[in-house]
């Protein structure tokens, strides 16, 4: 093995060094846009689920305002119908 053999080997060596740690810091990179696209999701989902929620809370009370006459009159039926005879 000659001088310059060892020398190149030496160069191989810090090359591939330098190839691992570029690497490296591409796979973090990855990995938190990944992390950050599944919190930005979770997040949209929420938003969705509480928007959902809102809308079938409004439709319930405008349901509610317009039987309010006819859910008075259930209530007053099933009220006489629960009371336990002494």
């Amino acid at each position: 093995m000659t001088h310059q053999d060892r020398n190149s080997g030496g160069f191989v060596l810090v090359t591939v060094v330098w190839l691992l740690a570029i690497l490296t810091v591409i796979a973090i990179g990855f990995s938190y846009r990944a992390m950050l696209e599944r919190r930005a999701a979770w997040y949209s989902m929420d938003q969705a689920q509480a928007r959902s929620m809102a809308r079938s809370a409004a439709n319930r009370a405008i349901f509610d305002l317009k039987n309010k006459e006819a859910l008075d009159q259930y209530g007053a039926i099933v009220k006489r119908y629960n009371t336990d005879p002494e």
